[in-house]
């Protein structure tokens, strides 16, 4: 009897968190469909963005859908994954934009080119000045040429 009701339990926690994804991808959707005063543009982005959720989605749960014969076509996975990748390829140009949307600091994106301020090349020079390794010669350097010179 304990086994069963652990057994349940277990298949249940995976049903209640596909359930829970279930609502938040159908809210998301109805969003865009009800906000007509969206920019266009925003709303296409956005649109891609939820199919790359849901498809990584399908990617995750792949194999609990062969499982349960919800999935017959052995090939899926492969058109998952090169459709994710046909999305990537479209989203290029627009990471600039998403990446301003959730504004993560510069450091966080380790990225100097990515500084918020514009002054990429004082961004630049800062990076490499306050690096303590920046003009140490390396150890393998000097004993190669400068302690084997023979000039």
């Amino acid at each position: 009897f304990d086994l069963k009701n652990m057994t349940q339990v277990y298949h249940l926690r995976t049903l209640s968190i596909i359930y829970i994804q279930h609502t938040a991808i159908i809210r998301f959707s109805q969003f865009l469909q009800l906000n007509n005063d969206m920019d266009e543009k925003c709303k296409q982005i956005l649109e891609k963005l939820l199919i790359v959720h849901i498809l990584k989605l399908f990617e995750e749960y792949i194999g609990i859908l062969f499982e349960g014969n919800y999935i017959k076509n052995i090939d899926i996975n492969q058109w998952i994954q090169i459709r994710l990748l046909d999305l990537c390829y479209e989203l290029r140009n627009e990471i600039l934009a998403l990446v301003d949307v959730f504004a993560p600091p510069d450091h966080i994106l380790n990225s100097v080119l990515g500084n918020y301020n514009g002054q990429v090349y004082e961004a630049i020079h800062k990076m490499i000045h306050s690096n303590k390794q920046t003009f140490i010669t390396p150890l393998w350097l000097k004993k190669d040429l400068i302690e084997k010179s023979k000039l």
